[in-house]
């Protein structure tokens, strides 16, 4: 269902920030819009939608500008995050320098 795939989308995080994975969800939100039967044929040979149809069209859009803002906002929380390894024996000041830095 779309809660599953927007699930699986918040759950992957920092993986599907790049392009590739990008396209794996998109098409995977493509492939769920031909089983629920939106999509399916050209706009140009399609007889005119039905309301079922266009909700799942708004639907679908709705979770992918959902997941897609979700995308860029956890690629700018990963830029802004720095991870530091502080090593060294104890009363060595490694929490000294971490209270420094922040």
């Amino acid at each position: 269902s779309i809660f599953r795939l927007e699930q699986r989308a918040k759950g992957r995080g920092a993986l599907l920030a790049d392009a590739k994975h990008r396209k794996t969800l998109t098409g995977t939100l493509q492939s769920f819009a031909k089983i629920m039967g939106t999509g399916a044929s050209s706009r140009k040979n399609s007889p005119k939608k039905s309301t079922y149809e266009e909700a799942n069209i708004k639907l679908m859009s709705e979770v992918n500008k959902k997941i897609e803002k979700e995308l860029a906002e956890s690629l700018i929380l990963n830029k802004k995050t720095i991870k530091l390894l502080l090593i060294g024996g104890a009363e060595s000041g490694k929490s000294t320098i971490a209270k420094q830095i922040k």
